[in-house]
């Protein structure tokens, strides 16, 4: 019986095909006319040089074809102002100060994840959802452009920033 292992010595190093084998294949080249020829085709490719810089991009491109899938940009879809009153106020009633919250709205490219801030007075929190509703474990959300960093364990509350910050874009990772 003849295996793939034996196709591919017989191209690639046909001395440590043993001799039965080799004469086996020889005696019946049609049989294995397709993938001999497919190998022939990848060892005519293997032979070739490449240019350093070029291996280079292609293994920076593999890198983060597999990051990338873990990373997520979201850019600001929404911002809105929320009211809060400290106490119910009637039309006849005189003028109070209120507080007042800006909420932003950030989405990734493909709607998976959302982030929401609600700037406050004194601190933001900032809560991220899933599409799905789930519940989201060991991340990193990275405030952009300030560059903030932060490391979340899990997203059933939220991450509370003391300050107020400008933020135009959230990077989310995944470990």
């Amino acid at each position: 019986m003849i295996s793939e292992s034996d196709l591919f010595k017989f191209v690639f190093h046909i001395d440590d095909l043993h001799i039965d084998k080799r004469q086996f294949i020889e005696g019946n080249i049609e049989k294995f006319s397709s993938e001999i020829d497919f190998l022939r085709r990848n060892k005519k490719y293997q032979s070739n040089t490449f240019d350093e810089n070029v291996l280079k991009e292609a293994v920076n491109k593999i890198l983060y074809e597999e990051t990338s899938s873990k990373i997520f940009y979201l850019a600001q879809k929404e911002r809105s102002a929320a009211v809060e009153s400290d106490s119910l106020q009637l039309a006849a009633n005189s003028y109070k100060l209120q507080k007042s919250n800006i909420i932003d709205t950030y989405v990734d490219a493909e709607s998976k994840y959302l982030v929401k801030i609600i700037h406050g007075d004194e601190n933001s929190k900032i809560f991220l959802y899933d599409k799905e509703n789930k519940d989201l474990e060991n991340y990193t959300i990275e405030l952009l452009p300030v560059g903030k960093t932060f490391t979340c364990k899990n997203n059933k509350s939220p991450l509370v920033i003391d300050k107020d910050i400008k933020v135009e874009e959230v990077k989310l990772f995944f470990k």
